[in-house]
């Protein structure tokens, strides 16, 4: 519902800061993870998530021509999907070595940083929603 009515200029740069309350849980687990807290953590990200997605998508709607959209989207899922497993044999040597709590919190500040470092990117904050039939926005013209 949040998504059908934000409909921000900016999608990657949306999209991207809303990945920064992801590390909320990992905080809220390595710090004090109890039900109170957890929730809204929980729910917040699961809110942020879905309007990353949701601006993901749109990004890439608007920009891929048509009949490139679905390989697109498959080396997308292809990436995504190869580097779940690929952290998770990482993390676990890791909290084995340093403990659960320092691996959370140290898997926290990770997301922190990989999110400013693409929000650093000029292409992220650059890229602007398409106007009305698929005509791109560049800033200064009209």
């Amino acid at each position: 519902m949040l998504a059908l009515r934000v409909r921000p200029d900016r999608l990657l740069l949306y999209g991207v800061a809303a990945c920064f309350v992801m590390a909320g849980p990992l905080v809220a687990l390595g710090s004090t993870p109890t039900l109170v807290i957890l929730l809204p953590a929980m729910f917040v990200a699961g809110v942020a998530v879905e309007q990353f997605t949701v601006a993901w998508d749109v990004a890439l709607q608007q920009n891929v021509p048509p009949d490139r959209l679905a390989r697109v989207y498959s080396y997308d899922a292809l990436g995504s999907f190869l580097a779940i497993p690929a952290g998770e044999v990482a993390v676990g040597p890791i909290a084995e070595l340093v403990g659960i709590r320092p691996t959370l919190l140290g898997c926290a500040a990770v997301i922190v940083v990989v999110t400013a470092a693409a929000l650093a990117h000029p292409s992220v904050r650059g890229l602007r929603r398409s106007g009305p039939g698929g005509v791109i926005v560049v800033p200064g013209t009209s």
